[in-house]
């Protein structure tokens, strides 16, 4: 419960901050805001039944060339052990930041494929497990190297639809394929692909 007070206090102190850049700076420059969204989906891990994953991504700004954009997100993910594996089964939860870059290829088009590579540190438990069989469970921060691909439906300047596929590296336990939709929010709307 205070982990999560701590995680939703830090999200609205950035959402904050970056409010408060001048409109010309927004998404013009690396520390530019531009934009957010939010996203759920499917989390897709070795000995887990399909469980739960959400996410809320900040737009951080260009690298170099402006649809390079960096993103700074937090995440988490819930699931139950598969019974059949660890007997009784149990919970995996864990909630992470992960910063990286996205590449939207065609960004002003009706349909915008993109990419993304980031790192993620993610604190993640397992629990409720009475299986004392059951081998070593995952319980800490781990790192993660993240690659993925997917693709924006434009609802007009700033408002886009996404869907994609992300990998995340790392032993049985802890690697992991996310499946999510998203709603993208652009307050700068085509302008923020312009140098």
């Amino acid at each position: 419960m205070t982990s999560s007070v701590y995680r939703s206090s830090a999200l609205v102190v950035a959402v904050l901050v970056l409010s408060l850049l001048p409109d010309e700076a927004r998404a013009q420059r690396l520390l530019g805001f531009g934009g957010m969204e939010v996203r759920v989906g499917v989390a897709d891990l070795e000995d887990v039944e399909s469980g739960v994953s959400y996410a809320f991504d900040l737009d951080i700004g260009y690298l170099f060339t402006p649809p390079l954009r960096t993103y700074l997100r937090f995440e988490g993910f819930r699931g139950d052990f598969d019974p059949d594996v660890i007997e009784g089964g149990g919970d995996l939860d864990g909630a992470g930041l992960e910063a990286g870059l996205r590449y939207d290829f065609l960004p002003t088009f009706f349909v915008s494929p993109y990419a993304v590579i980031a790192g993620n540190f993610s604190n993640i438990k397992a629990s409720d497990i009475v299986d004392q069989a059951a081998p070593a469970m995952p319980d800490g921060i781990h790192s993660s190297f993240v690659y993925g691909v997917g693709g924006a439906l434009h609802l007009g300047e700033r408002l886009s639809i996404t869907a994609d596929i992300r990998r995340l590296t790392g032993s049985r336990n802890v690697e992991r394929t996310l499946y999510s939709l998203g709603l993208r929010f652009s307050p700068r709307g085509f302008d923020m692909y312009k140098p």
